[in-house]
């Protein structure tokens, strides 16, 4: 539960994704309607296993919520 009007810290893990795949985060309201996009910042802190986080700051809407990640990349 989140109990604030203020952004939060959102982080968003992938695992074998090209660090050049472009993330968006969708929060649907509690009657699943887009209440934003936000797109995410390139990957960073990724390991050995192909893992990669980036962080998206959210305010998230009164009442409840949830998330959608959708990852896109171009393969070459």
């Amino acid at each position: 539960m989140i109990n604030t009007a203020s952004a939060v810290p959102v982080v968003i893990q992938t695992l074998k994704i090209p660090t050049t795949a472009t993330i968006t985060l969708t929060i649907l309201d509690e009657n699943s309607i887009a209440d934003k996009v936000i797109q995410a910042p390139p990957l960073t802190n990724c390991t050995t296993a192909n893992a990669c986080t980036t962080t998206v700051k959210v305010t998230f809407p009164f009442g409840a919520s949830f998330g959608l990640t959708k990852v896109t990349w171009t393969v070459q």
